[in-house]
C-alpha cells in the first residue's frame, strides 16, 4: 500500500524539481536579452569598475534587482498544486471469473461481490498554463460477504445449476493511475474571450469558466479475494445444505496497462461541476490457490487484449478560491477474456485445456469529497 500512495502522489514530490527549472528558465531568458545590451565590454563576460573587475551576472543583479524577483513571481504564478479527498461511500459491484466451452456453454463461475467503501486521494500539479500531471490512488474497506461458485455440466444440460458452493470471502481492491494533462480550450484564455459567438454562446448557457483537457498515463488495480467456511448448497442438481470443513483458498489478480482520456470542467457562480472519462488498454494476470486440492494455478493474458473503463463526475461547491467540497459518483471497469491457465496437481502434470477463461471486475458508487488548492 506504501508504494502505491507513493506512486499516486510523485507528482508533488516533484514540485520542487519543476518549480525551480521554471525559475531558471525565465531567469534565463530575461539575462539573456540584458546580456546582449551589455556587450560592448572590453573583455567578453565582464564589467570593468575602477580598477577591478566585475562578474555580468553580478552586474546584473546590481543593475536589475527585481529582474530575479519577477521571474520567480512569473513561475509560482503558473505553478498549481491541487489535493483531493473522495470518500466512495455505498460501493456495489463484483470480480467475476468464469469458464466456457468453445462453443460458448456456461462451465464454471466464480462470483466475489464488492460490498463497503473506498478511500481515494488524488494529487495534480499544474506546472504551466496549459500542462500538468496527477493521479490517484484508492484502497478498499469492503466488508466480509458471501461468495459463490457455480458449476454446469454441459453434457448433460447448460441451463440447471450441477453444482453450487459458497463461502465466507475477504475481498480487497488496490487500484492507482497517473496522467500526463494538456489543455486544449480554457474560457478564461484571450483568444476564447475575443470570440464573440463563442462569448454568446456561453452567457447564455450562464457558464462563467469551461475547461477541456486530454490526457495519458498508466493505470493498475489489484484484488485479493479469501475464502473459507464452505457451503455446499447443491449437488448434482438436488439443493442441500452441506458444511466442507478445512476451506483456505484465494484468488488474486491484476489488471495494468495505458491509458487514454478526456475531462471536462464546468463553473457557474461557486458551483463547479467536472466530468472525466478514461479507456484503458490492459493485462491481466491471476493467481489461485484452492487448498481443499492442493492446487495452485497461474492465469495470464496477451498484452493489451483487456479493456478499462473510468468514469468520474462530481459537482462542488466553492467555499473559498482554494476550497471546495461535494459530491460525486465513480465508475471502473476492468474486462479480460481468453486468459491462459497453468498449474499442478499431486500426481498430475497440468495442461491447459480447450476452454476459455474470462475475468471482469467492477467498482462503483456515490462519494463525497473535499477539494484544496494552492
Amino acid at each position: 500500500m506504501q508504494k502505491k500512495i507513493i506512486c499516486a502522489f510523485i507528482v508533488v514530490l516533484f514540485t520542487p524539481t519543476i518549480l525551480f527549472a521554471q525559475i531558471f528558465r525565465n531567469s534565463h531568458n530575461r539575462n539573456e536579452i540584458i546580456t546582449r545590451e551589455l556587450a560592448a565590454f572590453e573583455e567578453p563576460g565582464y564589467y570593468e569598475e575602477d580598477d577591478g573587475y566585475m562578474d555580468v551576472n553580478e552586474q546584473l543583479n546590481a543593475d536589475f534587482p527585481g529582474e530575479r524577483a519577477r521571474a520567480m513571481e512569473d513561475a509560482l504564478r503558473s505553478v498549481v498544486i491541487e489535493l483531493v479527498f473522495e470518500y466512495m461511500f455505498n460501493v456495489h459491484g463484483q470480480q467475476t471469473f468464469e469458464v466456457v466451452d468453445s462453443q460458448g456453454n456456461r462451465i464454471t463461475k466464480l462470483l466475489y461481490p464488492h460490498r463497503g467503501n473506498v478511500n481515494v486521494f488524488k494529487g495534480e500539479l499544474r506546472v504551466s498554463p496549459r500542462v500538468s500531471i496527477g493521479g490517484k490512488f484508492g484502497s478498499s474497506n469492503f466488508r466480509k460477504v458471501t461468495s459463490t461458485d457455480t458449476d454446469w455440466d454441459s453434457s448433460v444440460s447448460t441451463e440447471y445449476v450441477w453444482w453450487e458452493s459458497q463461502s465466507r470471502l475477504s475481498p480487497e481492491v488496490q487500484f492507482y493511475d497517473l496522467n500526463l494533462y494538456l489543455t486544449l480550450f480554457d474560457l478564461e484564455s484571450q483568444k476564447a474571450k475575443s470570440d464573440p459567438a463563442l462569448r454568446d454562446f456561453l452567457n447564455f448557457l450562464r457558464v462563467d469558466d469551461f475547461i477541456c483537457d486530454i490526457f495519458g498515463g498508466y493505470q493498475q488495480q489489484k484484488g485479493r479475494y479469501r475464502m473459507n467456511e464452505l457451503v455446499d448448497t447443491m449437488e448434482y442438481w438436488v439443493p442441500t445444505n452441506k458444511a466442507i470443513g478445512g476451506l483456505d483458498s484465494f484468488y488474486k489478480v491484476k489488471y495494468k496497462g495505458p491509458r487514454l482520456g478526456f475531462r471536462l470542467k464546468g463553473s457557474a457562480g461557486k458551483v463547479t461541476t467536472r466530468l472525466s472519462f478514461a479507456y484503458a488498454w490492459l493485462t491481466t494476470k491471476g493467481y489461485g490457490w484452492w487448498n481443499l486440492r492442493d492446487y495452485a494455478f497461474e492465469h495470464n493474458s496477451a498484452k493489451g487484449t483487456g479493456r478499462g473503463i473510468d468514469v468520474g463526475l462530481e459537482t462542488t461547491y466553492n467555499f473559498t478560491p482554494n476550497l471546495s467540497a461535494g459530491i460525486g459518483f465513480n465508475y471502473l471497469s476492468c474486462m479480460q477474456k481468453s486468459l491462459t491457465e497453468s498449474g499442478n496437481q499431486p500426481g498430475d502434470v497440468y495442461n491447459d485445456l480447450d476452454i476459455i477463461r474470462n475475468v471482469n471486475s467492477k467498482i462503483y458508487g456515490p462519494s463525497v469529497l473535499l477539494r484544496y488548492s494552492w
